[in-house]
């Protein structure tokens, strides 16, 4: 048996806990229990390395009970704690979420420095007062016919209400956010680092569920169930930033410093025009379903002077699979125990930073809403 103790996550570090559970005949055995690797980098403690954590937990269930000949003593065959027939490893969460390419990662460095830069707006003002243009023509036609209707109503709500009561609930605590807006200032004034969180996004997907999955057919007993397996993956990145040598920021006064905090948490910047300019432009919204546009408009504002460094993308994958024997489906005299437990766990952690500065197009997996606005587009121009 080999027993390692993970000491510390910035080693390499390849660790193996396993149980040893008998067979029948006691001659062979089978190793199942807790599995962990993990590949990192040694020293560098000021820096950002790659990361690589996988934790594999493998449970089976053991089959019990005796078949007795027909005078109740003879004994025929028996289990005792003896593994069950199906005995799978969990398959890696990559098998269904893939590895992350170069390409990959250039496009979620874009996302992570739009998502998480100091200078975007807490609300952009401009952009919400340009989109209220919109609404007259998005109620106009209510009342034609029901499907139309319906259709209208899911794109106002999705176009021009629900903004406008998340701008109005922003707007709401606007003093809270120039207070922190005007702290983040300072504390680039004085030379300190502004880290940054962001997350980007969580899925999941199940398989087919098989319900008369085969679990034992040998030694005179037959068990049948249930099986499926859920893979989730949850994704978020970091980066940092600090003030360029070349900026005006640490010769602002107190007077000036809260002017920039009021114009940067409400848009009232040069760059920010761009970016209301292009939410403006017609379809733009359909172009950022298939390109990265938003984002490197986003990512470039650079209105207060800073620099980027150290961004990490980070991302955290399960496979669990779910299997289950059903009692009613197995052999009389055969009794299962416990329940299987398949779990395989992966850590990983990306530098990566924006090697393409132009936007690129992309061919997107269309979430639930965005399909419903198509269709609803579709319904309003019959």
């Amino acid at each position: 048996m080999t027993r390692h103790r993970e000491r510390d996550l910035r080693q390499e570090h390849f660790g193996t806990y396993y149980t040893k559970v008998p067979l029948t005949n006691g001659s062979v055995s089978m190793l199942v229990g807790h599995q962990d690797f993990c590949d990192d980098e040694v020293g560098n403690i000021e820096g950002v390395n790659p990361f690589i954590k996988r934790d594999i937990d493998v449970w089976y269930p053991v089959l019990n009970g005796a078949q007795l000949h027909s005078d109740g003593v003879t004994v025929l065959r028996s289990f005792s704690d003896c593994p069950i027939q199906y005995r799978p490893v969990p398959a890696d969460p990559t098998a269904h979420w893939g590895l992350l390419s170069a390409a990959d990662l250039n496009e979620y460095a874009w996302r992570i420095l739009a998502e998480t830069n100091p200078s975007l707006p807490h609300v952009s003002v401009p952009t919400a007062i340009g989109e209220l243009k919109d609404l007259p023509g998005l109620i106009k036609g209510w009342g034609d016919n029901l499907l139309k209707t319906v259709a209208r109503a899911n794109l106002t709500w999705r176009w021009a209400l629900r903004p406008m009561i998340s701008d109005l609930r922003k707007l709401w605590e606007f003093q809270k956010a120039v207070d922190k807006r005007l702290i983040d200032l300072l504390r680039l004034r004085e030379g300190r680092t502004l880290r940054r969180r962001c997350h980007l996004g969580k899925s999941e997907f199940t398989t087919a569920k098989q319900n008369s999955f085969l679990f034992q057919s040998g030694n005179g007993a037959t068990s049948r169930g249930t099986l499926f397996t859920t893979y989730t993956e949850e994704v978020w990145g970091t980066a940092q930033y600090h003030i360029e040598p070349d900026s005006d920021l640490p010769q602002m006064g107190g007077a000036a410093l809260d002017n920039l905090a009021k114009r940067l948490t409400f848009g009232f910047t040069s760059h920010e025009a761009l970016a209301t300019a292009w939410e403006l432009t017609p379809w733009s919204w359909l172009v950022d379903w298939f390109s990265n546009v938003g984002d490197v408009i986003a990512a470039s504002n650079n209105s207060i002077g800073l620099q980027w460094s150290k961004i990490c993308l980070m991302r955290r994958m399960f496979t669990n699979t779910h299997a289950k024997p059903d009692p009613a489906q197995t052999t009389s005299w055969c009794i299962v125990n416990n329940d299987y437990h398949l779990v395989h766990e992966r850590k990983e952690r990306f530098p990566c930073f924006p090697v393409i500065p132009v936007p690129l197009p992309s061919l997107p997996i269309l979430t639930n809403g965005q399909w419903s606005i198509l269709a609803s587009l579709a319904v309003l121009r019959r």
